[in-house]
């Protein structure tokens, strides 16, 4: 089943309530690997472990990829 744009952001606002600052998690975004939509956690852990967050979710990859470090301005 090919899943589309909207869908996977309705995952990640639901996703966002549950994970952000949880773990690390920074942010939450949508990203397109050899085409197919997957879902990215931005983590600010120096060492973030792959076991602590979910491989899929309603059948979407889940990425975890570290973030540099975040500055408000």
């Amino acid at each position: 089943m090919k899943r589309n744009q909207s869908t996977i952001e309705k995952v990640i606002d639901r996703l966002a309530e549950e994970w952000l600052g949880k773990n690390g998690v920074v942010a939450i975004s949508d990203e397109e690997v050899e085409g197919e939509l997957c879902i990215v956690f931005l983590v600010d852990l120096p060492d973030p472990r792959e076991e602590d967050y979910p491989q899929e979710i309603n059948g979407y990859k889940v990425i975890i990829r570290k973030s540099g470090q975040i500055v408000a301005y």
